[in-house]
């Protein structure tokens, strides 16, 4: 009878614990549904507000679309990544300059073109190679923004055994690059910043341990451009620190 008596006041020891528990998680568990359905509605209340701006985003009128592009990023200020993500893939001159134009005031745009491409410049030439037209895009998008006229890029592999060039991006047929010659770009390439290396000495960015890093521009076809340094690894692959003397006819 003892141990009945103990069981049942278990039971109901158990039992007000529950009942206390369900009484304070209620009001917690319908406030989270709550602002869940509300930051789903506000979601949903959002895509639709931007949804005439997509479809002008891609209208034949370059006005149109320009206006588009401003009218996204001012719908989202707060977190402009969709509409960077979704400008640069439209890949249309009007927006990719309106683009441009946010960035020279909103120093976010920048950092979200650039986490678009490979951060970094691995010595392999087909690593250079700008293989879509959103990553062209994007390239041109920060060359507009940044206004860089001067950084590294990849040349090509050259084989001084039969004085030839491969993968090569400037118009070279025979012999090494030469320090203060002018070239022109014959397959667009990035101009990248240079990455610094931390020795024992301090920083030093001439270092060969220093990487090829972010992408400050885009070399397009045509493009002059003069050699201030050189730089082989592996023996073979050679890359340049360049200065843009004059960007191709007809633009980037």
């Amino acid at each position: 009878m003892e141990q009945e008596t103990k069981e049942t006041k278990a039971t109901t020891n158990w039992m007000e614990i529950i009942r206390t528990i369900f009484t304070i998680a209620t009001p917690l568990l319908l406030v989270y549904i709550n602002s869940t359905l509300s930051s789903i509605q506000t979601t949903v209340n959002a895509v639709h507000e931007m949804k005439p701006y997509f479809d002008m985003l891609l209208d034949a009128n370059p006005a149109k679309a320009r206006m588009a592009a401003y009218a996204l990023y001012m719908l989202n200020q707060k977190d402009p990544q969709m509409v960077v993500n979704v400008i640069v893939a439209a890949n249309k001159p009007e927006v990719n300059d309106a683009l441009a134009n946010i960035g020279k005031r909103d120093d976010r745009i920048l950092s979200l073109v650039r986490a678009m491409l490979p951060t970094k410049g691995p010595n392999r030439a087909d690593s250079e190679e700008v293989n879509t037209e959103v990553d062209r895009s994007a390239a041109n998008i920060i060359q507009h923004i940044s206004s860089e006229t001067q950084g590294w890029c990849w040349v090509g592999i050259y084989d001084a055994k039969r004085n030839a060039w491969d993968r090569k991006t400037i118009d070279i047929a025979t012999g090494p690059v030469i320090v203060g010659n002018e070239y022109k770009i014959v397959d667009t390439v990035y101009l990248r910043n240079r990455d610094n290396v931390t020795t024992s000495e301090g920083t030093d960015t001439d270092s060969l341990s220093a990487r090829f890093g972010q992408v400050s521009g885009l070399l397009n076809v045509g493009a002059k451009i003069k050699v201030n340094k050189i730089e082989v690894r592996d023996k073979s692959r050679v890359w340049a620190e360049v200065s843009v003397i004059a960007e191709p006819s007809g633009g980037g």
